[in-house]
């Protein structure tokens, strides 16, 4: 019998039995080491389209975004009569045009449906800008 390792430094008559074992033991390899796969090499973003009832650039701004456009609304000085007829034709044939009764509302820029917030006061300031993007 050939020499073993794990034999070696026995007793005579211990180092037969255990060369004997060793000779008919099956051996199982240990399981290979786990190998992560391996990082992608570029991420590919699928651009959202957004929802088919809100149109991109009406996106709900924040809270607190929506109450400093209020606020720079209605502090700026009004526009002149012109701006104001041209801002309301533009208005009036919007997709986004809400009418509740005599007032009406943009849709599209998330404002409550108050006083303040009726296109009519809007159009009059300078600081407003079409959320939609078409003024």
């Amino acid at each position: 019998m050939s020499a073993h390792p794990i034999c070696d430094g026995l007793p005579p008559g211990s180092r037969e039995k255990c060369l004997r074992q060793a000779a008919t033991a099956v051996i199982v390899p240990p399981p290979p080491a786990y190998v992560p796969p391996p990082a992608p090499t570029s991420i590919t973003v699928q651009p959202t389209e957004a929802p088919a009832n809100i149109p991109a650039p009406c996106a709900k701004p924040s809270w607190f975004a929506r109450a400093l456009s209020v606020a720079k609304v209605l502090s700026s000085p009004d526009v002149d009569d012109q701006t104001k007829a041209a801002r309301d034709l533009c208005c009036h044939g919007c997709e986004h045009l809400r009418r509740i009764g005599e007032q009406r509302f943009c849709g599209c820029c998330h404002c409550p449906h108050w006083r303040l917030a009726d296109l009519d006061v809007k159009n009059r300031k300078q600081a407003w800008a079409c959320p939609a993007e078409k003024f």
